[in-house]
């Protein structure tokens, strides 16, 4: 069974392509009878009869999401129509995203509890209120995608993830996690020994708003909101910087996931979503 929607294609890579089909039917047909296994999508071009196979890009994500397929694809008009599979047409919903400098993420409390950006598409906070309706009572899956400054992508992905009400400072919890290749738990686990820098269980700070277990104001001191120990082994909401200076920032003073990134290679792209 295949289902008529729109997605962005650069979350996918082509298995195969047919020319001049002539007719959806037959390009279905020849997708399921080529790639029964692997094509999750498929396109068909009515002008030229032209069909195309495609999977994720990233063929190593987890099983139990819907893989590759982002709700802001879906309802973006702008991308192509597709076909896809039944069992692949759920979607992950985005609720944070940073693509380049062009929002501020150092921001008041009642800011971030409400949502701030240019949308999901572009530099974007979906607010904690948002995040504390769409983790509970039941936790969802969150899957936290990485893009670094030559393009290649990696991934971490947690089972569980909730954040607390207000009156609990919006605490986060995680468990379950996996990663891409190469990929560390940079949430709820020390890096380089530090235990300190461990963030599970910890409630959200902001400028305005001190929570966390350092002398000081971590979101003062690293320019974003987070959820902060003393401080972060990851901190998606940080400065952002442009190449090439991304690439060796000042210590921790970018868009950052320690393991295995380090503490001065700041990210080009960093996008938080949810099952």
């Amino acid at each position: 069974m295949w289902l008529k929607d729109r997605d962005n294609l650069q979350d996918y890579s082509m298995l195969g392509s047919r020319r001049q089909v002539g007719h959806l039917s037959l390009c279905l047909a020849w997708v399921d009878s080529k790639f029964s296994t692997t094509a999750r999508l498929a396109k068909f071009d009515k002008s030229t009869g032209d069909c195309e196979a495609y999977d994720c890009r990233l063929r190593d994500l987890p099983l139990d999401g819907p893989g590759c397929r982002k709700c802001r694809s879906a309802s973006n008009i702008s991308n192509p129509v597709v076909w896809l599979r039944l069992m692949f047409t759920s979607c992950w919903t985005t609720v944070q995203h940073r693509v380049s400098g062009s929002v501020n993420f150092q921001r008041v409390w009642s800011e971030y509890r409400t949502g701030f950006g240019e949308g999901p598409d572009g530099n974007f906070w979906i607010g904690l209120d948002r995040l504390f309706s769409l983790t509970n009572p039941t936790p969802r899956k969150l899957l936290i995608l990485m893009r670094v400054w030559n393009n290649s992508q990696s991934w971490a992905h947690y089972k569980s993830f909730s954040v607390a009400s207000e009156t609990d400072l919006y605490k986060l919890s995680v468990s379950g996690f996996s990663g891409s290749a190469g990929i560390g738990d940079s949430i709820a686990a020390p890096w380089d020994g530090l235990t300190k820098v461990i963030t599970n269980g910890f409630p959200f700070t902001t400028i305005d708003k001190d929570n966390d277990n350092a002398e000081g104001n971590c979101a003062l001191a690293f320019k974003g909101a987070w959820w902060f120990n003393s401080c972060f082994g990851a901190h998606l909401n940080g400065q952002y910087h442009n190449y090439p200076e991304a690439l060796s920032t000042a210590y921790a003073m970018g868009i950052h996931w320690m393991m295995p990134f380090e503490a001065y290679y700041s990210l080009k792209e960093a996008e938080m979503l949810v099952y």
